[in-house]
């Protein structure tokens, strides 16, 4: 039996067990293979080792077939690093090598029957690496997802959009399209009875790249009765907005220029708003610019400043990342990936 163990790494250590992974990563167990994953991913993001080695410790996964393993490469690539490397300009080539290790596993899994009800491991693989792939955009889901959707449109009050593969049909088909493609979902919204349609849509509508259109987005959705979005779900809106890389500065602008109105509208959710900014801050200067804007509206955050206070710290681990980390993944990705 298998016990993952921790061991005392050091770089000789380190290019052994790379060595090994690259070349038969099966003499390894798999629940030590994700624990290695797992490693990595913390030394790495505390400075403890560097990207590079990290990065190349996880070229292995090419090869890669287990469910576990690959879950935690996920978490690696989708749920750390992309998070930090979203709003920077060395964006689309971490994607682009994100792409690289992640489309072979995609495309077996793509390739497969619908893994059974209850291969509850493998569903949530299939789950992962749909919107894994959509965040890096990766170009044989794409061909997939906008297939699902023409389907979808057909019929949408009676076409069946499968859990495994979420918003990623109207995420991409919004991403990749126009003023009037958004336009069209946007009206389709509220003519969908179905609950999780309607949220895979509101997410989906925040998936463009054009600052404009997210602008109108948030517009659209906190005016109140007169919105096809319902007030309790302006928020939320929110929230999918400054989640994608072109979303900061809107949402910012939007809550910076309209404090009065998101309060009167939903008081109780106004905190989470300057939560998210916090949350997303990269940079001194964007830090600077939400503790002035807190400042400034304190008769309306005065009750949750120990709430903020958390977000505010996570603001500053995300600058202190930046400061230590970036310029290494750079150099990494101009060194090893060609757009």
């Amino acid at each position: 039996m298998c016990v993952p163990m921790h061991i005392n790494y050091d770089d000789q250590t380190w290019d052994l067990i790379i060595a090994q992974l690259k070349k038969d990563h099966t003499k390894i167990p798999v629940m030590n293979r994700v624990q290695l994953i797992l490693d990595v991913n913390t030394f790495s993001g505390h400075n403890l080792m560097p990207f590079g080695k990290a990065f190349d410790l996880l070229s292995y996964v090419l090869k890669e077939d287990d469910i576990v393993p690959w879950r935690a490469t996920l978490e690696f690539l989708w749920v750390d690093v992309d998070y930090y490397m979203m709003r920077t300009e060395k964006c689309e080539q971490f994607k682009a090598w994100a792409r690289q290790l992640i489309g072979p596993m995609y495309h077996r899994l793509a390739s497969s029957p619908k893994p059974d009800p209850g291969n509850y491991g493998l569903r949530i693989l299939s789950m992962h690496m749909n919107i894994a792939a959509a965040a890096f955009e990766l170009p044989e889901q794409e061909e997939k997802m906008k297939s699902e959707f023409d389907n979808w449109k057909k019929s949408p009050a009676t076409y069946f959009v499968h859990p495994d593969i979420g918003f990623s049909p109207f995420c991409i088909h919004i991403r990749k399209g126009t003023r009037s493609d958004w336009d069209e979902l946007y009206n389709l919204y509220p003519t969908c009875t179905s609950v999780d349609v309607q949220q895979m849509l509101r997410a989906a509508l925040a998936c463009t790249k054009d600052p404009e259109i997210l602008t109108h987005y948030l517009k659209v959705a906190h005016m109140g009765n007169d919105s096809k979005i319902a007030t309790e779900d302006a928020s939320a809106v929110f929230t999918s907005v400054i989640d994608q890389p072109m979303g900061f500065k809107p949402a910012k602008d939007f809550l910076f220029n309209n404090t009065d109105k998101i309060y009167n509208l939903s008081k109780y959710s106004f905190p989470a708003y300057v939560k998210y900014l916090y949350k997303y801050v990269m940079t001194d200067a964007e830090l600077k610019e939400i503790q002035d804007y807190a400042a400034k509206n304190d008769k309306y955050l005065k009750d949750y400043k120990e709430y903020l206070k958390k977000y505010e710290d996570v603001a500053k681990q995300n600058i202190i990342w930046q400061k230590e980390n970036y310029k290494e993944i750079a150099d990494y990705l101009t060194a090893n990936v060609k757009q």
